[in-house]
């Protein structure tokens, strides 16, 4: 499409389109258009089966090795073994296609925003159509609750306003004007001759030209956007994906190793060969570890979500913990997002409008009781097209409802007051005159002219000084406050005449009633937390550059006003230049969503873990290529929340750092039980390995180990996944984008404690031996169920001893642990346990020695720590 259309004058938009405003297209022609341009649609990717993406997750290495175990385990007659280990294998498959199922639907909620019909005039009739159907230079017809159904020039507009918020940002309605010429780069914001499909026209009407269908609208633009940003990787995927390829490759050639030195054994035969290797890949791969995730992350999703975060997508969690900048909306996530009066000035009075009441010079007052006031207030009521809805919300533009709200507040009867003062004529607001003005007559006959606007639009008609308007405008407008001028004069019946320049002239300066969306109460303190954590907060909004400035220094992110810069000076930066911005400018205004997605990228060129806010449509392609994307709950479209990791309830800034607080916990969660699952689970192969190669047996089937690593470990693991963030935690600086859940030091206290465990299960194999061979394999179950256990508590933290008092309680640890205990008994002591878990009750003595054993690992990992922390 030709971009240009809002640098035309209508002639020349109607010259370059073909067509005549009166006649529009003819049915020849617009058939002709549909060929070349296509429908007026946004087309859908083409999705996978449900099959494929069910299939796909089968395709991990852990898997592979785990369904290679199971098939073993059926051709060598094991079929309880083979038949557990393949129900595993499908019920981790099952939970990671549910996962994805919840997916991203952000681009067809964008599909569903389209418009059913249209009016158009073609053939020179007006006429309706589907707005599937429209073409470039269609001539469409728009009124007050209509969508815009494709991008257009108008051609007329007459007190036409549209909510554009969904594709600007920006709250206020944008008042058009199809005589408004623009300059060349220009945002979309600015472009007031020019309307956007998917819009809603909030007031007037208009007619205009089509300029641009489908994919060529500024809403396929960010289709185009959507479709192009990759799925994301979070890093505790992505570090699992790396423990698992090489769990996986150790526990091939470990698997392999043992099948060949057991077959140059002469005591052991090829089915306890093949059975040995099958065991000792089923220790190592830690199958339980999604499970464990999947339970983590879901309860942690469930915390946030009392804390008024929904997680929508859960590796979103630990990647929280990891943020370094926050991208934020301005409207309604760091302000209420609601217009409020805050400043009434009278040429005698200044009175502030607090949270809960009037004050003048600090004490609280009744306005009400100072007639001028009042009547001021009254004038805000009577030159104000707001009104009071059934519901008793008040419905209007967001500007006159805060000043009917504030008349409430002061205990005005609105009703009563316009049922006293009837309207009999108007001039309304445009953005040409910025001005609004009324005349009403009252219950005696007397008129009163009433007008309200923009202090220099009204000044001329002020009969006396106008300094105090001037002045007080002024401090207003550098404040970020927009105000409006108040004037007034009564008529006598019999002398008026509606000449509407003799009629403003020589009216009385009433005051300035000044009113702004303010900060929410709690959010200044949030930012604070976020920097003494390490994050970087930037602001991105689609209001003018002087909201932004002081929105941003009343916050504390901005101290001084190269701080902020306007998003026509990102029209045509590179890359580099972008990144120069990114690292000195902590406010953009009036930005385009290709420019918020530019700022992202340049964020993540700079090394930072990115979280970006938005609602409308134009956030959708931010919000989705971000680290984190976050949506507003009240305020967000579909197609934002379908973008979006998170979406808040609350709309709220705030929010946002306490998400971070509990993600930084989790990652630290996280480290304990996957160093907790991965030593349980290298300590299976230190047991069977051994054992194998001295006497040709195992002494551990598989289905013992599925055992171990589904039961003795889950439980704990998620208990240990589901500790309590520290409460200092917001003090230090976010981790390092790179750091790894397992380092170097890590791993070798993970190799420590699986030979700790491995020496307890070794020891028990052959004290049993002793007794009764046909009690070692279970005494080995046994020794390893419960050492595993109580490795839970000394895994809670990696410097503190388990009975330091700085560890809080962790009731769920308890329970768990109550819990698995159970099992064991069950798995022993029982006639079904015995059957399908291949053991046999042990004497009173042995178990005895058995859990005395056990506790080997526990105290020889206090004692590491009590030599490596002093």
């Amino acid at each position: 499409m030709n971009t240009k259309h809002h640098t035309e004058t209508v002639e020349e938009t109607l010259a370059v389109l073909g067509v005549q405003e009166t006649k529009g297209l003819s049915t020849e022609e617009v058939a002709r258009r549909e060929f070349i341009y296509g429908p007026n649609s946004i087309p859908l990717s083409k999705q996978k089966s449900w099959y494929i993406k069910l299939l796909a997750h089968f395709n991990d290495f852990l898997m592979i090795v785990l369904l290679v175990a199971a098939i073993f385990s059926f051709a060598i007659g094991e079929v309880k073994d083979g038949t557990v280990i393949f129900i595993i294998v499908f019920v981790n498959a099952c939970m990671g296609y549910l996962q994805e199922r919840k997916a991203d639907n952000a681009v067809a909620a964008l599909k569903k925003m389209s418009v059913a019909s249209a009016k158009v005039i073609r053939n020179g009739v007006p006429d309706i159509v589907g707005s599937e159907q429209l073409v470039p230079g269609d001539i469409i017809i728009i009124e007050t609750g209509d969508k815009v159904p494709a991008d257009a020039r108008l051609l007329e507009s007459v007190h036409l306003k549209v909510s554009e918020s969904s594709l600007t940002g920006e709250s206020k309605p944008s008042p058009k004007d199809a005589g408004f010429i623009g300059s060349e780069n220009i945002s979309i914001g600015d472009r007031l001759n020019i309307i956007y499909k998917d819009t809603l026209v909030v007031f007037g009407r208009g007619t205009a030209v089509v300029v641009a269908t489908g994919v060529n609208t500024e809403m396929g633009t960010i289709f185009s956007l959507l479709e192009k940003q990759s799925a994301k990787v979070s890093p505790l995927t992505h570090e699992l994906k790396k423990v698992g390829k090489g769990l996986t490759l150790f526990a091939g050639i470990t698997a392999v190793a043992i099948f060949l030195i057991l077959l140059f054994l002469e005591s052991t035969d090829l089915k306890v060969a093949i059975l040995t290797a099958i065991s000792m890949a089923v220790a190592v791969v830690p199958e339980g570890i999604p499970a464990v995730v999947t339970t983590v992350l879901a309860i942690s999703v469930t915390r946030l979500a009392k804390k008024q975060a929904i997680i929508r997508k859960m590796e979103a969690v630990e990647t929280l913990g990891a943020a370094t900048c926050i991208l934020t909306d301005k409207t309604g996530t760091l302000t209420k997002n609601e217009m409020t009066v805050t400043d009434i000035y009278t040429p005698l009075r200044f009175i502030q409008n607090t949270e809960k009441s009037f004050q003048e010079n600090g004490e609280v007052i009744d306005i009400t009781n100072d007639a001028q006031t009042k009547w001021l207030l009254y004038c805000a009521i009577l030159c104000n097209d707001a009104r009071i809805g059934n519901d008793k919300k008040i419905i209007g533009d967001p500007t006159e409802a805060c000043l009917l709200a504030v008349a409430i507040k002061a205990g005005i009867d609105t009703d009563a007051v316009r049922k006293e003062y009837k309207r009999i004529h108007e001039i309304p607001f445009t953005s040409e005159t910025k001005r609004m003005t009324v005349a009403v007559r009252d219950t005696g006959g007397t008129i009163y002219i009433i007008t309200k606007g923009a202090a220099e639009s009204v000044s001329s008609f002020i009969s006396g000084d106008i300094n105090h308007s001037q002045s007080i405008a002024e401090k207003l407008s550098l404040d970020g406050t927009r105000n409006l001028t108040y004037l007034s004069k009564s008529i006598k019946q019999e002398d008026f005449s509606w000449d509407s320049h003799e009629t403003l002239k020589n009216q009385e300066y009433l005051g300035i009633i000044g009113c702004k969306d303010p900060l929410r109460p709690e959010v200044k303190d949030a930012v604070m937390i976020a920097a003494r954590a390490g994050i970087r907060t930037v602001m991105i909004t689609g209001d003018h550059k002087l909201i932004a400035q002081n929105i941003g220094t009343e916050l504390g992110i901005i101290t001084d006003p190269s701080q902020v810069i306007n998003g026509t000076s990102l029209t045509d930066a590179t890359p580099l230049e972008l990144d120069h911005y990114f690292k000195n400018i902590n406010a953009f205004s009036r930005v385009s969503p290709e420019q918020k997605l530019n700022i992202v990228h340049a964020a993540q060129r700079n090394g930072e873990v990115v979280i970006v806010t938005g609602d409308g449509v134009n956030d959708a392609p931010a919000i989705k290529t971000a680290d984190i994307g976050v949506a507003m709950g009240i305020t967000g479209t579909d197609v934002a929340k379908e973008s979006a990791d998170m979406v808040l309830r609350d709309d709220n800034y705030s929010t946002i750092v306490k998400a971070i607080e509990q993600g930084r916990g989790i990652f630290g969660n996280f480290i304990k039980f996957l160093k907790y699952q991965i030593s349980c689970n290298l300590s299976g192969v230190l047991i069977v390995l051994p054992v194998s190669v001295a006497t040709g047996t195992t002494p551990l089937f598989p289905v013992h180990i599925l055992l171990l690593n589904l039961v003795s470990e889950t439980g704990p693991s998620i208990a240990l996944g589901l500790e309590k963030p520290n409460l200092f935690i917001m003090n230090k600086p976010p981790r390092k984008k790179n750091e790894r859940l397992l380092t170097r030091k890590r791993w070798v206290n993970i190799i420590f404690e699986a030979v700790a465990l491995a020496i307890s299960g070794v020891a028990a194999y052959y004290i049993a031996l002793d007794y009764n061979p046909i009690f070692a394999t279970t005494a080995v179950l046994v020794t390893a169920f419960l050492s595993r256990l109580w490795h839970a508590f000394s895994s809670r933290s990696e410097s503190l001893s388990v009975f330091s008092k700085e560890l809080e309680r962790n009731f769920i640890l308890y329970y768990t642990i109550i819990g698995t205990l159970a099992i064991l008994v069950f798995s022993v002591y029982t006639n079904i346990g015995n059957g399908v878990f291949k053991t046999v009750p042990l004497s009173i003595e042995l178990m005895a020695i058995c859990t005395a054993i056990s506790f080997f690992p526990l105290v020889a990992m206090e004692l590491k720590k009590l030599f490596t922390n002093n």
